[in-house]
């Protein structure tokens, strides 16, 4: 799947420390992904690409579960 910048949001916020980041999909279908601003740039980078590989996956649109899609 090919995703480009308008199919989604990066938004830098305070976030529990035990969350790096999360995406969620808004009613538009474009993918809104939260980072952690007290996070390193580095590790703030590494955590959107996470996010993004998520979204290139399609893991948002499947039946799998949080645990095994983390696990993949």
């Amino acid at each position: 799947m090919l995703i480009e910048p308008m199919d989604y949001v990066v938004r830098i916020i305070v976030l529990p420390s035990s969350i790096r980041a999360f995406t969620s999909i808004d009613e538009d279908g474009r993918a809104n992904i939260y980072i952690n601003c007290t996070l390193s740039r580095p590790r703030q980078e590494k955590s959107f690409w996470h996010e993004l590989h998520h979204l290139k996956r399609n893991d948002f649109w499947n039946d799998l579960s949080i645990v095994y899609i983390e696990s993949a």
